[in-house]
């Protein structure tokens, strides 16, 4: 008969111990569950209290009714969906960084407190003192420089001052050369007083609006205009200006209307347009001015397209820095003609061919543009009966359509392709994951970066073909090969989850 065992007493007590030890435990982690849970609660309340409060700094409320969208009634800057994807490389050079870094490499070249006899109704509530600022961004090529004049009296297109400040130096380049000069506005007390007496306050016109003076470059070519427009829109951006007046300088011929269409789209005031080959300071007629704010950007033939910043290695070199600011500016632009950026959903891809074709006029003459095809309309046909139905190619001449136009053709495009020029600019409003296809021949080389760095820029896929001879380029059955080669190397983001 096997013998009856039992655990020793010792051991019943432990165990004992152990259950009581055991059901304590679990009561306090059940209460620490509940305070847990209580305290997620308050702090996810507190959030959402923070999270209004933050939103509320920037997102205007209506009591009444939905908040007003932003767009060609006020063509005040947004701050779009940043993509969080500019490498560490690039930020500096390549997203809001830079505005910042701009906005704070600024010096006071002018201040006078009060000055005398001064309008009475003159923003009697803001602040009336002379102040002007001059804005170097020295980390870019050529140093982008703007001039920010606060309660100055003058005349549209310039004639500043004058201005109590006779030490006053601008920065002044010539021949390459930085040296600082005095402007024509600086004078002596005694003689700026002298004015002061002279003058007819009740015969000046008190501008509100803020005024950006922008000196022109190339405004017959679509690449080259954009340089001002682009440093224009980052100023606007960098101060949260709205609706500004535009004041458009023109150092050589005559005003387009596709460049005066581009600049509509920033305000709704209509722009005020100064030949500077002429006398304009004061221009016929003109009365006197004193403006609240007036902003003079030179500069003009840079900008964040082609200049030499960190990762940016200028017109020659690639680079490859996505850009949220140069998106940004571009969503923005489109939005205040009104033109939904959303990609139309279809399983064919969209191949925009940018035609090179004479076009008028400049100066009242017919332009007979190089580096055009041969036989275009048949290589068009040769691709097309490659590629098959899944892509459709279409014909546009970019240098005959309107700018909404422009926008609204590459908004709807997967891929542009076409010869080296200033069509295929329009690929930075493409929308991102695109492609763009530069063919080189004629009198460019494949050493111009232009639209690589435009396509890095723009977050598109980049592809190049470089073609012997010169005007008019010619192909042949392998060119045509190639072509369709680098087409469907690119895969646009409609066919092809990618992320952003």
């Amino acid at each position: 008969m096997p013998l009856k065992t039992s655990r020793p007493p010792r051991f019943k007590t432990l165990n004992r111990k152990a259950s009581r030890f055991k059901r304590h435990l679990l009561a306090l982690l059940s209460g620490l569950a509940v305070v847990n849970y209580t305290v997620i609660l308050l702090l996810h309340s507190q959030a959402n209290n923070w999270m209004a409060s933050y939103q509320g700094l920037f997102l205007p409320t209506n009591p009444d009714g939905p908040r007003k969208q932003i767009g060609i009634g006020s063509r005040h800057f947004p701050s779009m969906a940043h993509r969080h994807n500019v490498s560490r490389d690039c930020h500096d050079v390549a997203s809001d960084a830079v505005l910042d870094t701009w906005k704070n490499d600024s010096q006071i070249v002018c201040s006078v407190q009060s000055p005398p006899n001064r309008t009475a109704e003159w923003f009697s509530t803001e602040n009336t003192s002379i102040l002007v600022e001059e804005y170097v961004l020295r980390s870019w090529e050529y140093e982008p420089t703007f001039v920010r004049y606060q309660n100055v009296e003058g005349y549209w297109g310039g004639g500043i001052g004058p201005l109590p400040c006779p030490r006053a130096a601008l920065r002044h380049e010539h021949l390459g050369q930085i040296t600082h000069v005095r402007p024509p506005w600086a004078v002596d007390p005694p003689e700026y007083l002298d004015y002061i007496r002279k003058r007819n306050a009740s015969d000046i016109i008190q501008v509100y609006d803020t005024v950006l003076l922008i000196q022109m470059f190339e405004q017959h070519n679509s690449y080259e205009r954009l340089h001002a427009y682009l440093n224009a829109a980052m100023v606007m951006r960098m101060f949260d200006i709205a609706n500004p007046q535009l004041v458009l300088m023109l150092g050589k011929g005559i005003m387009t209307p596709n460049t005066l269409e581009m600049w509509r789209s920033m305000s709704t005031l209509e722009p005020i347009v100064v030949d500077m080959t002429k006398p304009h300071s004061p221009m016929d007629g003109e009365r006197r001015k004193l403006f609240r704010e007036l902003i003079h950007l030179s500069s003009p033939g840079t900008s964040i397209l082609v200049t030499v910043a960190g990762s940016f290695r200028g017109r020659g070199t690639d680079h490859h820095c996505k850009s949220t600011l140069f998106r940004d500016i571009t969503q923005w632009t489109a939005m205040n003609f009104d033109i939904d950026m959303k990609r139309k959903m279809g399983n064919v891809t969209q191949i925009v061919w940018s035609s090179r074709s004479p076009y008028c006029c400049v100066n009242n003459q017919t332009l007979f543009v190089k580096r055009s095809m041969n036989d275009e309309d048949r290589l068009l046909q040769v691709l097309t009966e490659y590629l098959g139905p899944w892509y459709s190619i279409t014909k546009v001449d970019f240098g005959t359509i309107s700018t909404r136009k422009s926008i609204e053709i590459a908004s709807q495009t997967d891929i542009l392709m076409g010869v080296h020029g200033a069509g295929l600019i329009w690929a930075g409003f493409m929308p991102i994951h695109g492609g763009l296809v530069e063919i080189f021949g004629g009198d460019r080389a494949n050493n111009n970066r232009h639209y690589h760095n435009l396509a890095s820029l723009a977050d598109l896929h980049y592809r190049e073909l470089s073609l012997r001879g010169m005007d008019p380029i010619r192909w042949d059955n392998g060119t045509a090969k190639e072509l369709v080669r680098l087409i469907q190397s690119i895969e646009p983001k409609h066919k092809k989850l990618e992320p952003d």
